[in-house]
């Protein structure tokens, strides 16, 4: 674990491993970065790999109040500086592609490959009850009905089906995150508005990638997406869910190293 870098208003905390080109890695809500760790093993060899930990979420407790997943971007910009990192790619899954996306669309020329895996561009269709849950869970840390009940909706059945170490790592994860904290990126996360007719401003190296049994940011999100943005390839991991880099590593990992060979970053 590295120290924290300061990012503005927030100090963001990452794990750090490998050397060459810097991917940043962007985790899904109520998570952490974490949750990258065995596809971040398997790039390591290769890539700087940088697995951060988004604001309310494992070390980055952030400040009390309000947020936007455009100040989370602003906060990656940040964490880049602080890095003196000239130029950088991102992969994000969930929350931490939809950050991913806007951090493009500030459009200052360094981040040079994107990679947007389980996520939506859109506007959060079930808000409603998604947002009377964040209210009913406000200012509880997570307990093993709600950690079972996430989990349940984001992984696929064999994968559940095995209970591999990886699920009681992700328990973890979310059981100590700071409830106030996950309480903000959550609002964040479901007032976003839709940046879907944006995206074709990108011009840079971009694939989406998403689990065919997701069922919170089901396939169809990730059509829309590849189909926004000139020149995106769509990649659909079989077997898996909405945890994609979770469930399937090894298929996700050998994905994001062929988006930055074939953008030349090395």
């Amino acid at each position: 674990m590295s120290p924290a870098c300061p990012a503005g208003a927030v100090d963001l905390h990452f794990r750090e491993r490998g050397r060459g080109f810097p991917l940043l890695l962007g985790h899904g809500l109520l998570l952490d970065g974490g949750m990258w760790d065995e596809v971040a093993e398997r790039l390591s060899g290769r890539f700087r790999v940088v697995q951060v930990d988004l604001r309310g979420h494992g070390r980055s407790l952030g400040p009390p109040g309000g947020v936007t997943l455009e100040d989370m971007a602003a906060d990656v910009a940040r964490l880049a500086d602080a890095l003196d990192l000239e130029t950088y790619a991102w992969a994000g899954l969930s929350m931490g592609g939809m950050v991913g996306m806007r951090l493009a669309l500030r459009a200052d020329g360094r981040l040079r490959a994107l990679a947007l895996l389980d996520t939506s561009a859109e506007e959060e269709p079930q808000r409603a009850l998604f947002e009377a849950w964040a209210e009913s869970q406000r200012g509880r840390p997570m307990g093993e009905p709600e950690v079972r009940a996430f989990l349940e909706m984001a992984c696929g059945t064999s994968f559940l089906a095995t209970a591999p170490p990886a699920l009681a790592r992700l328990g973890t994860q979310m059981a100590r995150n700071d409830p106030e904290g996950v309480y903000q990126a959550t609002r964040a996360v479901l007032s976003r508005r839709s940046v879907l007719g944006a995206l074709g401003s990108l011009r840079l190296p971009v694939l989406v990638l998403v689990g065919a049994e997701d069922r919170l940011t089901p396939p169809s999100r990730s059509e829309a997406i590849r189909d926004a943005i000139p020149g995106a390839e769509l990649e659909v991991v079989p077997g898996a869910a909405h945890l994609s880099a979770v469930e399937a590593p090894g298929a996700v990992a050998k994905a994001l190293e062929g988006l930055l060979l074939r953008a030349g970053l090395r």
